[in-house]
């Protein structure tokens, strides 16, 4: 069961072939309580309030990251490498150094 979005959206053009620093702060909820804000190299591109990020019923949920893309509408080769992913309780945690 998919939660908390889907669908095909644009964020925010990505120079090829460099480096991007990317931050995700969220707040995980099984009743429309949840949020999430996306930041790429420090500019918030993406938020979302009042989400669901854990299947109603259950007490937890799971990170996932990588490269999703539809091949039938976003024809061409894609790739990503990710390096030193970290979750942390705060954003010093997690930035990069």
């Amino acid at each position: 069961q998919e939660i908390g979005g889907g669908g095909e959206r644009f964020l925010a053009p990505l120079s090829e072939h460099a480096w991007h620093d990317v931050q995700i702060h969220f707040k995980a909820s099984s009743v429309g309580a949840g949020f999430y804000e996306v930041f790429l190299d420090g500019n918030l591109i993406d938020a979302q309030g009042g989400v669901s990020m854990i299947v109603p019923g259950h007490s937890y949920g799971y990170i996932k990251d990588g490269l999703y893309r539809n091949g039938g509408t976003n024809p061409g080769t894609s790739e990503i490498d990710l390096d030193s992913a970290k979750l942390g309780t705060t954003l010093a945690a997690v930035l990069p150094g």
